[in-house]
């Protein structure tokens, strides 16, 4: 995983490249959702709970593109009508 992934924001994803066969682990002290889309047509979707750890291991050839979104508050303050 690249050291200089930058944090997402409410509504935004996170996009990096992963090296296959090696496991990528992702923890946050906020849940997340994912979205895994595979070579087959399968979609995933799911929610990885806070302070839990995540393992993504890629094989070639099985998945086209994988997300993480962060929803969350947003970062500064909003006017609320």
């Amino acid at each position: 995983m690249d050291s200089d992934v930058k944090s997402a924001g409410p509504g935004e994803s996170i996009r990096m490249d992963l090296e296959h066969g090696t496991p990528t682990v992702f923890r946050n002290n906020r849940p997340l959702k994912f979205r895994i889309e595979m070579t087959n047509g399968s979609t995933l979707e799911g929610i990885i709970p806070a302070n839990t750890d995540f393992i993504v291991t890629l094989q070639p050839g099985d998945i086209t593109k994988f997300e993480i979104i962060v929803e969350d508050i947003p970062r500064e303050p909003v006017i609320v009508e």
